[in-house]
C-alpha cells in the first residue's frame, strides 16, 4: 500500500513537470526498472519504507554566481550542446540499473551543464548546489568541484562527468547536518586515455544517505581514486554502492571507505571491480574499514571482484572492529580524558581519507 501511494505521488509530480523528450525518456526507463525490491538487491540495507512515506520535497537547483568557467542551465545547454547531451543522456539511461537515477532525470531534469575547454586549468574550486549536473572536462584540462546540499525531506542528485584525454577532475561531496534528510546521490563518470578522476565523499550522518557510483575507465592509462569517510550517530545511516569498470589496459583504480558508527547507526558498503577481457595490466585496490562504538551499531560490507583478464593486479578487503582498549588506555595514561582520547583515535582512524580533502 505504501509503495502504491509513493508511485501515485511520483506520477503526480511527473505530470506537473514541463514536457521534454529527455525527461520522457528518463521516465520510460524508470517505469521499465520499477521500484527496487529489497531482498537480494543493492537496496537491501536501505530503509525504503521511510522514503515511500516522505513527501518528496526537493530543493531547486542552484549554482553560485561568478564561477570561473561556463556554467549553463540544461535548457540553455540544449541549444549549443544539444547533440552531445541527447547522445550522452540516451547512453547513460540505456545502461542505467538504478531506478532512482532514472527518476532524477524524469523529475528534476532542470539542472546545469559545465564545459571546461581543452588545456584549461581552473585555479579555484567551483561550488555547486544542483539536483542534476553534467560536466565535460576537455583534453588536458583540470578542475575541482565541490557539491553541497540544502536540507529537504528527500534529496535526489545526479552528477555525470566525462573526462577527455589527459583531463583531471577532483570532486568533493559533503552531507553535513541533514539529520532529517533521505539523500540519494548518483555519480556516473567516464575517463578517457590518461585521464584521472578523484572523488571524496564525507558525511556526518542524516536519516539516510545512499551514494551510487559507477566509474568507467575507457582509455589506456586512465585512473580513478574513490574515497569516503562517514561518522554516524543516533540512528543515522550511510550506504555506498560502488562499481569501477576497467575497460582498457594499463588502468588503475583505488577505493577506500572508512566509517565510524555510534549508538544504533547503520552502514553498508557494496563495492565491485569489474575487469573486462581486454583490460590487461589492470591495477585495482578496494578496501572498506569500519569502527564500531556500540553493540547496536551495524556495518555490512561486501567487496568483490569480477576479473575476465589474466594479467591483473587486484586486491579487496574489509575490516570491522571495536576501539582497541590498549590504545585508549595509553592515551588516558598520558593525561587525556576518555572523550578526548576517543576523539583523537577517531580522527586518526579517518585521517587516511579526510587528509585528502583539498577543496
Amino acid at each position: 500500500m505504501v509503495e502504491l501511494i509513493f508511485e501515485n505521488h511520483i506520477q503526480t509530480l511527473w505530470k506537473s513537470r514541463p514536457s521534454h523528450p529527455l525527461r520522457e525518456q528518463a521516465w520510460e526507463r524508470f517505469c521499465a526498472l520499477g521500484l527496487p525490491k529489497k531482498k537480494g538487491s543493492s537496496f537491501q540495507h536501505v530503509p525504503l519504507q521511510a522514503l515511500y512515506r516522505s513527501s518528496l520535497t526537493q530543493v531547486e537547483p542552484q549554482v553560485e554566481p561568478k564561477v570561473p568557467a561556463q556554467v549553463l542551465s540544461l535548457e540553455e545547454a540544449y541549444v549549443t550542446y544539444g547533440a552531445y547531451l541527447k547522445g550522452r543522456w540516451s547512453k547513460l539511461l540505456k545502461g542505467e540499473k538504478d531506478p532512482f537515477a532514472a527518476l532524477n532525470g524524469a523529475l528534476y531534469g532542470q539542472g546545469h551543464f559545465l564545459y571546461i575547454p581543452a588545456k584549461q586549468k581552473i585555479e579555484l574550486p567551483i561550488h555547486l548546489l544542483s539536483s542534476r549536473l553534467h560536466v565535460v572536462v576537455g583534453a588536458h584540462s583540470e578542475v575541482a568541484l565541490k557539491i553541497a546540499h540544502q536540507p529537504g525531506q528527500w534529496i535526489s542528485s545526479y552528477v555525470d562527468i566525462h573526462l577527455e584525454a589527459g583531463a583531471r577532475c577532483h570532486l568533493e561531496t559533503h552531507h553535513n547536518d541533514l539529520k532529517e534528510t533521505i539523500a540519494f546521490d548518483h555519480l556516473r563518470v567516464t575517463v578517457s586515455k590518461g585521464g584521472y578522476f578523484k572523488a571524496l565523499h564525507l558525511t556526518d550522518g542524516s536519516a539516510c544517505v545512499r551514494r551510487d557510483v559507477h566509474v568507467q575507465l575507457l582509455g589506456e592509462g586512465a585512473e580513478t581514486s574513490l574515497l569516503g569517510a562517514y561518522e554516524l550517530k543516533g540512528v543515522a545511516q550511510a550506504h555506498h554502492h560502488i562499481c569501477v569498470e576497467h575497460v582498457a589496459p594499463h588502468c588503475r583504480s583505488m577505493q577506500l571507505f572508512k566509517g565510524v558508527l555510534h549508538e544504533a547507526s547503520r552502514s553498508s558498503f557494496e563495492g565491485k571491480i569489474y575487469v573486462h577481457p581486454e583490460a590487461q595490466k589492470t591495477d585495482a585496490y578496494q578496501m572498506n574499514k569500519n569502527l564500531l562504538f556500540s553493540d547496536r551499531a551495524i556495518a555490512c560490507s561486501k567487496p568483490n571482484l569480477e576479473i575476465l583478464a589474466d594479467d591483473v593486479k587486484a586486491s579487496h578487503g574489509s575490516t570491522t572492529g571495536q576501539l582497541a582498549e590498549e590504545e585508549l588506555f595509553y592515551l588516558r595514561s598520558r593525561g587525556l580524558d576518555e572523550a578526548q582520547a576517543r576523539s583523537l583515535l577517531i580522527e586518526a582512524f579517518l585521517k587516511e581519507v579526510t587528509e585528502q580533502c583539498s577543496i
